[in-house]
């Protein structure tokens, strides 16, 4: 027994400091509102709101103060009212720039960061903290740390506010990268090896020397950069 506490005692510490050393990892107490645990430099791609225009497909466009959500991957603007509050109808959004960042939206996505922008494609970024584990809470008000990792979500009210979790602990949020190619047709591709083929299908042969040469890390936005870069020049 004693063993068992020892165990689920060094679970807790280790999950704790993790999350305390880990800049893509955020610990907050599920009772509590999420929003007001989380700093606002963690929770928004921005330290600030920034003057944005967000551009629309039907022409047009609009100028607010912007920032992404990166907790609930959502785009921020302030009302005239000062309140905080999301873009609705994103499904007219065309693309959203802030100073020198841009952001297209797609319907099974969500926000994509453009992370190189070139004649034939675009490499971009969805970037979101999601739930990596929630610890169940046990005596003495305590989280045990040795929760096991369960189904729950997070669901944003479309108005900057999160539902509260229905359970008592800790919740671990992990923050994640997904990289995307965007052709000339704004079609997204997830980044792999298969879907830069899809895109310059006249060059497959080249484009599989390169990978044996280069063999290519999905996750590695360098890699990606050097890969598009590449296909670029074989036009």
């Amino acid at each position: 027994m004693l063993k068992q506490l020892l165990i689920t005692g060094m679970g807790a510490c280790i999950t704790l400091s993790l999350a305390a050393q880990n800049p893509n990892l955020i610990k907050i107490k599920s009772e509590k509102e999420i929003e007001k645990q989380v700093a606002f430099t963690d929770r928004y791609r921005l330290p600030a709101f920034q003057d944005g225009i967000v551009s629309f497909l039907t022409g047009g466009n609009s100028t607010a103060k912007l920032n992404y959500n990166l907790l609930l991957g959502e785009m921020h603007f302030i009302a005239p009212n000062s309140d905080t509050l999301s873009l609705s109808n994103e499904y007219l959004i065309k693309n959203i720039q802030i100073h020198d960042i841009v952001f297209y939206y797609n319907p099974d996505i969500g926000y994509v960061e453009v992370m190189l922008d070139t004649p034939a494609a675009k490499l971009g970024v969805k970037q979101v903290f999601r739930l990596a584990s929630l610890e169940k809470q046990g005596a003495y008000q305590q989280s045990s740390g040795a929760g096991s990792i369960r189904n729950y979500s997070v669901f944003s009210h479309g108005n900057g506010s999160v539902q509260k979790l229905e359970t008592k602990g800790d919740i671990v949020f992990s923050k994640t990268k997904t990289y995307f190619f965007i052709d000339a047709n704004n079609r997204f591709y997830k980044a792999n090896k298969s879907s830069i083929s899809k895109i310059f299908p006249k060059h497959k042969s080249a484009i599989e020397k390169y990978l044996k040469e280069h063999p290519i890390d999905v996750y590695d936005e360098d890699n990606l950069k050097n890969l598009l870069q590449f296909c670029n020049q074989l036009l």
